[in-house]
């Protein structure tokens, strides 16, 4: 296990830049979970080409404190150039606080640009931490198929191979690189800071109030909730839905919001940076939607999506398609339901949650429970114990 002389580096990408003391995510609950446990974090982050802000950051934390924070110009240029570039911001950044007892790398790219730090000893071990995966990561197949390559070399030369779903483990281990055997695979869900959200009573919230939270894409499916509210009206007229969050399909879900006549019972709030904000509404909310578009070229297939999982440990019924894995883990436990991509099968399942007060606590019990599995200090803790 690791402990206060060891230090750690982790790099990882990102779209929108986090608030550093309340987001959360793999990357992010790695650091938290790491800060007080070990003496030095080397925190890299990368932009995505599509990021906004599309500079390179460097976070060094020393005890648990941050101490230098660090960023490079804004990378400009085709996509294809500015991930060539990560390698040597990595390397670059990375000199400035090596030696590392450890790298957390979470994408095969930052994997692959470690391995130089591994070859000279400035980091002992390389933990590859695939936190997505799809078989269709980019539309040019020059692309795709680079990216499939570099992913079969990251899981043969890192030491370890943290993956967040057993699809994604399965998948991983029958794409083999010629170069030898791969490391060895630990499945690394994502989960949650619990200690975090304060559950309120169940008086004290309104069941009849749905929720969404997330990146506003086609493939979250928010189209098919919007479309059911007027037979949902019908059937519960103090229904409610706030959406949280932003994203390219925004106007075109605002467009079905007005076209469906339905304007007035949603709310869009925008994009919340503070988490902690996002938990406030959610804790006084009913339902959490999760009602994922299929798509065989999506990432939920593979991944360990974080949203229903804080549904869950804000006390929420969740309703969502057999997408991800964890859909399954939801309908076992009976802390919500999975329905087929339709409208019809959304409202059986909400009046089915609705039916009753005591249906829906019974509901919410079970979500609060499974909710427990969840935690990513339990998470973490058991992956870090296997690991070293």
């Amino acid at each position: 296990m690791l402990n206060k002389n060891d230090t750690v580096l982790i790099i990882c990408h990102y779209t929108q830049l986090e608030d550093r003391v309340n987001s959360i995510g793999p990357p992010q609950d790695l650091r938290r979970f790491l800060l007080k446990r070990v003496k030095r974090i080397t925190y890299i982050l990368l932009p995505f080409p599509y990021a906004v802000d599309n500079r390179c950051y460097i976070d060094i934390y020393e005890n648990g404190k941050l101490i230098k924070a660090k960023k490079t110009f804004r990378l400009r240029g085709p996509d294809l150039l500015q991930y060539l570039l990560h390698p040597l911001i990595i390397l670059y950044f990375s000199l400035f606080t090596s030696p590392f007892t450890v790298c957390f790398a979470l994408d095969n790219l930052s994997t692959l640009s470690v391995l130089p730090l591994r070859l000279i000893k400035i980091t002992k071990k390389l933990v590859y931490f695939s936190i997505d995966y799809t078989a269709y990561r980019f539309q040019s197949k020059i692309l795709n198929f680079l990216y499939h390559a570099a992913d079969k070399i990251a899981c043969a030369t890192a030491d370890i191979n943290w993956v967040q779903s057993q699809p994604m483990l399965n998948i991983k281990k029958t794409k083999k690189f010629f170069i030898g055997n791969q490391a060895v695979f630990h499945e690394v869900p994502t989960g949650f800071p619990k200690r975090d959200i304060t559950v309120l009573p169940i008086g004290k919230i309104d069941r009849y109030h749905l929720v969404f939270a997330g990146v506003l894409l086609e493939k979250q499916g928010l189209q098919l909730v919007i479309e059911a509210l007027p037979k949902l009206l019908s059937y519960f007229p103090k229904l409610l839905l706030t959406i949280i969050g932003s994203g390219d399909y925004e106007d075109e879900l605002k467009r079905i919001t007005k076209k469906y006549n339905v304007n007035r019972f949603v709310n869009f709030t925008g994009y919340i940076a503070n988490h902690r904000k996002i938990e406030d509404i959610l804790t006084k909310c009913g339902i959490g939607l999760a009602p994922y578009k299929p798509d065989p070229s999506s990432y939920t297939y593979f991944a360990s999506p974080i949203k229903p999982k804080i549904y869950l440990g804000c006390g929420l019924p969740v309703i969502i398609t057999n997408v991800p894995s964890f859909a399954q883990e939801i309908d076992k436990h009976k802390a919500g339901i999975i329905i087929n991509y339709s409208r019809e099968s959304l409202i059986k399942a909400i009046k089915i949650i609705l039916k009753s007060s005591k249906t829906y606590a019974t509901f919410r019990e079970a979500a609060l429970n499974l909710s427990k599995q969840c935690d990513t200090e339990v998470i973490l803790q058991n992956a870090l114990s296997k690991t070293f």
